[in-house]
């Protein structure tokens, strides 16, 4: 009986020590887990950052890129050391067609009559496109502050030759003095324009290129492909547009850039070879493509009408190359394609690379 006793009583030990034991190994497994788990949890938290981190900074990359390619090519065009000469400097394509270092439209003092403003850019950079925008802005404001006046505003392309000549300085200054108002354009600047600027009333549009250094606002080449009736809201806190105004100028401005890229001796490049029947099909993918083959012949008149009925006012500019009326898309593209003419009226010389 002794040795039963014995022998049950070191059995309830055994017993109780694996009890134990395993309660012991539970306990390990379980915060075993809960570490494990724990250390998933952080890496997944940190891949989670890491990829936000990482298409935050892609982001930012590509504004940046839209926002200061000109910057970058600033700084290696000024690497040889060489100061470049007025003309060169105002020509070059350094500032690009974008610029981050100008304040926000939204953020800058409203413009003031008289309007004395004069459009700088690069060719080729949209420059007619913002031109022709002032213009109409311009007329518009000065006609609701001149109760519906008839009085044309002088909106001129400036030829360079022009722009270096004495007789077109002096009467610009003059016009400066006078309060008159005008809205130029020209692609060139031998200093006249940026020491009115800094001196006077007189304010600087740019489309990029030159004039950008000093322009109240510089238009972003990138941003106007996109969509182009959009630009029209950078000008509303300048010009104290209201939101009425606005919106008919968009819908002006989106017929517009149709028009000018899809009609005349000065339309897209990409439009004036698909019309000589040249391959566009490398071309599609490309933001500057105009996809002008989209509309039919009736879509285009239909939309010459509407741009002809506009309220915003138009100044009908170089009408031997460009759309002045309806029925213009038609006779200048059978023009092209019947006499074999290329960008401003000359012989086409063939299907060429083009360019972005």
């Amino acid at each position: 009986e002794r040795d039963d006793h014995c022998i049950h009583s070191r059995l309830a030990q055994v017993t109780t020590a694996m009890r134990t034991a395993i309660a012991l190994i539970s306990c390990l497994v379980v915060i075993f887990i809960l570490l494990s788990s724990e250390k998933k949890t952080s890496q997944k938290a940190n891949n989670a950052t890491a990829i936000v981190t990482k298409d935050v900074s892609s982001s930012t990359r590509l504004h940046d890129d839209d926002d200061t390619m000109s910057q970058h090519n600033t700084e290696s065009s000024s690497d040889n050391g060489k100061k470049p000469s007025m003309d060169q400097e105002t020509t070059s394509l350094a500032i690009s067609r974008s610029s981050s270092s100008r304040t926000p439209t939204s953020s800058r003092s409203a413009l003031s009559q008289p309007f004395q403003i004069f459009q700088l850019g690069d060719p080729r950079s949209a420059s007619t496109f913002q031109f022709e925008l002032l213009c109409s802005i311009v007329t518009m404001k000065k006609k609701m502050a001149a109760q519906n006046s008839k009085e044309e505003v002088p909106c001129r392309f400036i030829k360079r030759t022009q722009m270096r000549g004495n007789r077109f300085q002096r009467r610009l200054r003059e016009k400066v003095a006078n309060n008159e108002t005008f809205v130029f354009k020209a692609h060139n600047d031998p200093g006249v324009v940026r020491e009115l600027a800094d001196t006077t009333h007189l304010v600087v549009f740019s489309s990029g290129g030159v004039g950008a250094p000093f322009a109240v606002y510089t238009q972003q080449y990138n941003r106007l492909l996109r969509c182009p009736e959009c630009e029209v809201d950078q000008y509303q806190p300048l010009f104290q547009l209201s939101d009425t105004e606005v919106s008919q100028i968009k819908h002006h401005v989106k017929i517009f850039g149709i028009l000018r890229q899809c009609c005349g001796l000065q339309m897209s490049q990409y439009e004036m070879q698909r019309l000589h029947g040249c391959d566009m099909t490398k071309y599609l993918d490309r933001s500057a493509y105009p996809n002008c083959e989209q509309y039919s012949a009736d879509q285009m008149r239909a939309m010459e009408d509407a741009f002809a009925a506009s309220p915003v006012p138009f100044r009908v500019s170089s009408p031997e190359y460009n759309w002045a009326k309806p029925g213009d898309c038609a006779r200048f593209n059978n023009v092209i394609v019947e006499n074999g003419k290329g960008f401003n009226g000359k012989a086409f010389v063939g299907c060429q690379d083009i360019i972005p």
